[in-house]
């Protein structure tokens, strides 16, 4: 597949779509148990899948076709389209679509990167909330695009790279953010980003009465989550790799550094990122929590912290040296 379409049917409601594929068939058997041959879900697709292959939000157009980093489907691989519904207080219907173009394999490989932080906590009246995040890339890139992310109360967004040689190179800077208005923004020519560039997010919230967009008056807290009246800050940056053969690696490596992150910030079991994790890693990790939560109060102190993270590490390493 080299390009993919969607279109909502119904753009009141229809808040954002996503494209997965599932090669396990648990997409197919949730559906087949409901009558309308679909099935309800929050967060993540309900199933691991086996890639996210695009998607869709207000103002976001169809990025052209690129042969040369098209995503092979697999025989009996099922497309799961998933749409994020904002109820309107009424009934509605929606027949949205989606298109897929295709061609011969790919000649090099392409993955996104996240960077984001799930960490908001935007008081009411704050007019000027802002939220930083950064990663380091484990090799060599070239970017090719940026999609950055918020609600409503998004006002301002930057991403910039600084690389190991000292310089800096903006990425993107929007300086009036409308969630009604998004895009996948494509870089005419693919930036080189060598290993060892660290990647900066800074995103300015307004929770004021002021902000035309705030969908709560007055004001009300507001923290990460899925809900059009909840936030995000994130921005998925499009990377282009030699092959396909390495997407498999930095995703490995990013995953590492993404663990690392979270449990850095992880003081009690709430502080975990369940909706932005498969329920297998959050068991896992909770399993860890409880681990080293060594006096059963049901927080990390941080030498209980450390020495999980560091375990972590060490079975990290003992991996490595085995293959």
């Amino acid at each position: 597949m080299d390009g993919i379409e969607f279109r909502p049917g119904n753009r009141r409601v229809v808040h954002h779509a996503l494209v997965f594929l599932d090669a396990s068939g648990k997409a197919r058997e949730m559906a087949a148990s409901s009558p309308d041959g679909s099935y309800p879900c929050f967060g993540g697709p309900g199933f691991q899948a086996a890639g996210l292959i695009g998607g869709w939000a207000p103002g976001v157009t169809p990025v052209p076709r690129d042969p040369s980093v098209s995503e092979p489907i697999r025989k009996g691989m099922d497309v799961v389209v998933q749409i994020h519904y904002h109820p309107s207080g009424k009934p509605e219907q929606d027949q949205s679509s989606l298109g897929m173009s295709f061609s011969g394999p790919p000649t090099k490989g392409r993955t996104a990167i996240l960077i984001f932080n799930h960490h908001l906590d935007i008081a009411p009246g704050d007019g000027k909330y802002v939220v930083k995040a950064s990663l380091e890339l484990p090799r060599d890139v070239q970017l090719n695009g940026i999609t950055p992310h918020a609600h409503y109360l998004g006002k301002e967004m930057k991403v910039s790279a600084h690389l190991p040689d000292g310089s800096t190179r903006p990425l993107i800077w929007i300086k009036d953010w409308d969630f009604n208005w998004q895009s996948a923004y494509r870089y005419k020519t693919p930036i080189d980003l060598p290993k060892g560039t660290r990647i900066d997010m800074e995103y300015t919230f307004d929770n004021s009465e002021s902000n035309p967009h705030n969908p709560a008056h007055p004001p009300v807290h507001v923290h990460w989550g899925e809900e059009t009246k909840d936030e995000m800050a994130l921005a998925f940056l499009s990377v282009l790799l030699p092959t396909r053969a390495d997407i498999r690696e930095l995703r490995q490596d990013m995953g590492r550094q993404y663990v690392d992150q979270f449990l850095a910030q992880v003081t009690t079991l709430q502080d975990l990122p369940h909706e932005m994790i498969s329920p297998q890693a959050g068991d896992r990790l909770t399993k860890m929590f409880q681990l080293f939560d060594k006096n059963g109060d049901g927080k990390l102190d941080d030498d209980e912290r450390a020495q999980m993270i560091q375990f972590l590490r060490d079975i990290r390493q003992q991996q490595q040296q085995k293959q």
